[in-house]
């Protein structure tokens, strides 16, 4: 009787493998021949589910914005919780930055993504889907805090403003770690927050 062979579970190693090793060693570790050898396997058991080093990075990226464990799933659950708690807000998204082991891995695949969606056509349309939903993420919870009469376009306006912030700051802990303190950067964070409901007209 042939072996059982689950499919899934298999394409999660693969994924898993891939994701360890763009974290700890960067994109250019990722190889067909590589994984195969992470997960003790022909190539053939990777090009089965990959044809490409941008599928697999695709993949991963899938993995980190869907993983209950990454940063990016919490942040999405905290702000779905927070209501108009400004400080429910600001603690998620310091939450979500490099400040621990777990988030600076997250971080790094940032990085990659970043870098390829610069030059991978295929990449870059899955970048445009993730940040339009990010932004409508911060959109909505901004308009919580600050009223739900506000205009579309200036909502779209301060959450793109405070995306950037988010990912501006995120990258500098990243390469700075010693200026990762906690307090700080929640400070940093509610200030930003104070500017962009004070631009929406709303009280602080």
């Amino acid at each position: 009787m042939p072996r059982y062979v689950d499919h899934a579970e298999r394409r999660r190693a693969i994924v898993k493998a891939a994701w360890a090793l763009i974290a700890d060693e960067g994109y250019e570790a990722v190889t067909i021949r590589r994984l195969a050898q992470e997960l003790g396997g022909a190539t053939g058991r990777i090009t089965n589910f990959f044809s490409t080093k941008d599928d697999i990075l695709i993949a991963v990226l899938d993995e980190l914005t869907a993983s209950h464990q990454s940063g990016l799933a919490q942040l999405s659950a905290a702000l779905d919780g927070a209501g108009a708690d400004l400080d429910l807000v600001a603690s998620a998204i310091v939450e979500s930055l490099p400040l621990d082991d777990d988030r600076i891995r997250d971080w790094k695949i940032w990085l990659v993504f970043w870098s390829r969606a610069s030059i991978s056509p295929v990449i870059a349309q899955q970048h445009q889907e993730v940040y339009a939903a990010w932004r409508d993420r911060l959109a909505s919870a901004l308009s919580v805090v600050a009223g739900s009469d506000q205009q579309v376009t200036a909502l779209q306006q301060r959450a793109e403003q405070l995306l950037a912030f988010i990912d501006g700051l995120g990258v500098h802990l990243l390469i700075e770690p010693d200026r990762a303190e906690a307090d700080a950067v929640l400070e940093l964070v509610y200030a930003q927050l104070a500017t962009a409901l004070a631009q929406l007209g709303a009280e602080v």
